[in-house]
């Protein structure tokens, strides 16, 4: 997809409707989910989505396991189209869009963040993007040390 704008184009509000980012510093230990899901409280945003039907999302966190085994936990998010109640996703979670601990016992706390644009939006609807996460082994020692989010428009 190109971009529509040229020199001279009128931008109106929705080309680029604001920035949107939620941080939370809780530490979520233990974690023992092998299916994705969100810790409480949840980490997310409601956007809505610009004319060019792209934004970019920003998945950040920091983790590690404490055990002595080779369990990893993958933060990523999952995006709806409206709210979470309505039950439909427009992006499933996908590990390729998140990040993962190294795995190894003892592990100090590992931060990063990963960046991924999504296209396809439907201009001016709402969407929502949650952080979720899953563990590979269900061993109840891979930790989260804070999570964000941010979603920004792509024009």
């Amino acid at each position: 997809m190109t971009n529509p704008l040229s020199s001279g184009t009128r931008v109106k509000a929705l080309d680029f409707p604001p920035t949107q980012q939620v941080q939370m510093q809780v530490a979520t230990n233990n974690q023992s989910n092998t299916s994705f899901a969100f810790v409480d409280p949840e980490v997310a945003v409601r956007f809505l989505a610009p004319t060019s039907g792209r934004v970019a999302v920003k998945v950040g966190c920091g983790l590690g396991n404490n055990g002595a085994n080779a369990d990893r936990i993958i933060v990523t998010w999952v995006m709806y189209e409206g709210d979470p109640e309505s039950g439909v996703v427009f992006q499933q979670a996908d590990m390729r869009r998140g990040l993962s601990n190294a795995a190894t016992s003892g592990e100090q706390i590992q931060h990063g963040g990963h960046v991924t644009m999504v296209d396809g939006l439907t201009p001016g609807t709402f969407y929502y993007a949650r952080v979720v996460h899953r563990t590979t082994t269900g061993a109840a020692t891979a930790d989260i040390n804070g999570r964000d989010i941010l979603v920004w428009p792509i024009p």
